[in-house]
């Protein structure tokens, strides 16, 4: 049991490691908004600074739309396995 513990403890902090960070501009017009904030868009593909594409959920960037779109620096947080785990607005 006790090694079945230490193993659990490892492996999550192998996974602390593994994470990776990217970050891109967007500048997405009010009315291509308009597909996301509904619901009708499900992912939106980004290049990241390091020319890496990214495909991320839409419904991940309705709190960052505005009256104009949604523009400005993002940076995204990604487990081991490249799952989105955090998108913020820089």
């Amino acid at each position: 049991m006790l090694a079945f513990k230490l193993l659990k403890l490892r492996n999550a902090r192998m996974q602390k490691k593994l994470s990776q960070y990217f970050e891109f501009s967007m500048d997405l017009s009010a009315d291509k908004t308009l597909s996301i904030y509904e619901g009708r868009v499900k992912y939106i593909l980004v290049l990241t600074d390091d020319r890496l594409k990214l495909q991320l959920p839409a419904a991940s960037f309705r709190p960052y739309v505005s009256e104009t779109g949604i523009q400005g620096r993002f940076r995204v947080k990604t487990d081991a396995r490249h799952r989105l785990q955090k998108l913020v607005k820089l």
